[in-house]
This record gives structure tokens, sequence and C-alpha cells, in this order.
């Protein structure tokens, strides 16, 4: 099924996980865009830095595991 913008519904719903796409919206709210912004620039921003966090975090975990085992 479409949605009035003639984009398959469920495709919208899956793009808000991927750091692609707040990433483009940031770009886009940069480039002053309002046609194509789905969310406000500031909490794409937000979620692009809990995502580095997060797997950041992960990250120095799993590297500081592996060395104490070594």
């Amino acid at each position: 099924m479409l949605d009035p913008r003639g984009r398959e519904e469920g495709s919208v719903a899956m793009a808000v996980i991927w750091p692609a796409f707040h990433l483009n919206q940031v770009a886009l709210g940069a480039a002053g865009i309002t046609e194509f912004s789905f969310l406000a620039p500031h909490i794409s921003a937000a979620v692009l830095a809990a995502i580095t966090v997060l797997f950041g975090g992960l990250a120095i975990r799993r590297l500081a595991r592996k060395s104490s085992e070594s």
C-alpha cells in the first residue's frame, strides 16, 4: 500500500532505524530543505550521538574484556 506521497508505508517506518536516515535528515536541515524532512535536525543529531555512544561503549567494553583475557 502506498502513502499519500507515493511511497510504501512500511519503508518509511523501517527507515527511521538506520543511522543513514538520520544523517540524511541532519544534512537536509543544514541545507534548509524542509520538503523531505520527517524529523527535526536536532532530534536526528541526538539519535546519531546516542547511537555513537551506545556502540562505542559496546566496542570499548569488548576490547577491554578481550585484552584482560590475554
